[in-house]
């Protein structure tokens, strides 16, 4: 579907969390609404003065597969342990990367946001995250690029343009996520190279408090608040 954007139009970021669903504005990137059932987000979007283009973001668990070992038939296995069967799988192509995303969607959530807004995009944050941590300029930089949701953390972990992991942590307190970037360097082959650290805050209450921690160990780590259009 197109995501071109009219000038009487409000660009919609509508993230589908496990418990909930999060909306960001265009014209305000960087606070965003938080709705815990669809009928209260259903009912925000009909009280909207105009019809919103929206790019439908999906948080849930994800998963990335090598192109020369994914089959399309197969798809839904490499999510079983994730989700129950009766969730359908999409999947998307970082082409260049040689990298399928594989994520389970909601088509009734779809066929429903589809009726409130002029237009829809599909897509999943660690597609998002991914393409753009690995199109970096920066060939030679080891770097973290993570972002922050509601729960838990996605990070990406690469060199250049070379994936070294993307993972899924969940967030329980403030020292979660430096620890998991410190098990990760220690864990790979490059733990003697210094590796630089971006964190995208994503309306998440662990986010600047993780971020803290991180910044006591890495003073030159970056905290990035303006996530839109990225997600």
């Amino acid at each position: 579907m197109s995501s071109a954007v009219g000038s009487d139009q409000t660009q919609l970021s509508i993230q589908v969390h496990l418990d909930g669903f999060s909306v960001f504005k265009q014209k305000d990137s960087t606070s965003h609404l938080s709705f815990t059932q669809f009928a209260a987000l259903k009912n925000w979007l009909q009280n909207q003065d105009t019809k919103h283009v929206a790019k439908l973001v999906y948080t849930t668990p994800a998963t990335l597969v090598p192109e020369e070992l994914f089959r399309p038939d197969q798809a839904a296995d490499y999510l079983k342990y994730h989700f129950h069967k009766s969730n359908h799988v999409a999947y998307s192509t970082l082409k260049s990367m040689g990298i399928m995303v594989v994520f389970a969607v909601d088509q009734n959530l779809e066929k429903e946001l589809a009726s409130l807004v002029s237009d829809i995009s599909i897509t999943h944050s660690s597609y998002e995250l991914v393409r753009r941590a690995l199109a970096s300029p920066h060939k030679e930089w080891l770097r973290f690029v993570s972002i922050f949701h509601p729960e838990h953390f996605e990070v990406v972990f690469h060199k250049g343009n070379q994936l070294i992991s993307y993972n899924q942590f969940p967030i329980h307190g403030e020292l979660d996520c430096s620890y998991y970037l410190k098990l990760l360097h220690t864990r790979s082959s490059f733990k003697s190279e210094k590796a630089a650290i971006i964190c995208y805050e994503n309306g998440s209450q662990w986010g600047r408090s993780n971020f803290k921690t991180i910044n006591d160990w890495a003073s030159d780590a970056q905290y990035i608040t303006e996530i839109y259009p990225f997600l």
